[in-house]
């Protein structure tokens, strides 16, 4: 039995752009590059497998396994737990924010970033009686965040052109990561030295 992909979505409205206040004139400031994130449109799906370490809690939270497992898990106060799961994924994109200001400090001018807004969503399909993935659908992961491409600033602090990754969990966990090795794009898998 195939398990259906439902789609989680986001969308802007037509009119929503982030720009400058309109001050008298001042022209309009062009509306800065997505950089790689251009290839950032439209909706993804796919199936995978999930791992998580996480902590095993004393009762009433302690996890209940469906099936044998040995060794036994570790008991509290050891309470991490390798948890494996079987998942159906979905990814969409929403169109570019625009002109996000991002004010300057002292002497860094103010510079414009531009972003994708993105909501994810996986669904753990184990089947605890056979091992396969056509179990009951639940919900495991939810994320909703927004992927920035940041210019290259020339007075303090002097960064290159960068990427950040800007994510909510629901369960408490913030995520804002940001590279500062120089964008590189490729045809193909990545490379990955040993």
């Amino acid at each position: 039995m195939a398990i259906p992909f439902v789609r989680a979505s986001i969308g802007l409205p037509d009119d929503f752009r982030f720009d400058e206040i309109k001050r008298p004139g001042k022209p309009p400031s062009n509306i800065p590059p997505l950089g790689v994130l251009v290839r950032f449109h439209g909706e993804f799906d796919g199936v995978g497998l999930n791992t998580i370490f996480r902590p095993n809690s004393a009762a009433p939270t302690t996890t209940d396994f469906a099936n044998p497992v040995d060794p036994e898990p570790p008991k509290t106060p050891s309470e991490n737990v390798l948890e494996l799961n079987l998942i159906t994924e979905t990814l969409s994109f929403s169109k570019s924010l625009g002109n996000v200001p991002n004010r300057g400090l002292q002497t860094q001018n103010d510079i414009f970033l531009n972003g994708v807004p993105y909501v994810q969503t996986v669904f753990d399909v184990t089947n605890q009686s056979t091992g396969l993935a056509n179990g009951p659908r639940t919900v495991i992961h939810f994320e909703p965040g927004l992927w920035m491409h940041i210019p290259a600033t020339a007075t303090d602090p002097v960064l290159p052109e960068t990427l950040a990754r800007l994510a909510s969990i629901p369960h408490g966990t913030t995520i804002n990561a940001q590279t500062f090795s120089p964008i590189v794009v490729t045809q193909g898998p990545p490379v990955i030295p040993p």
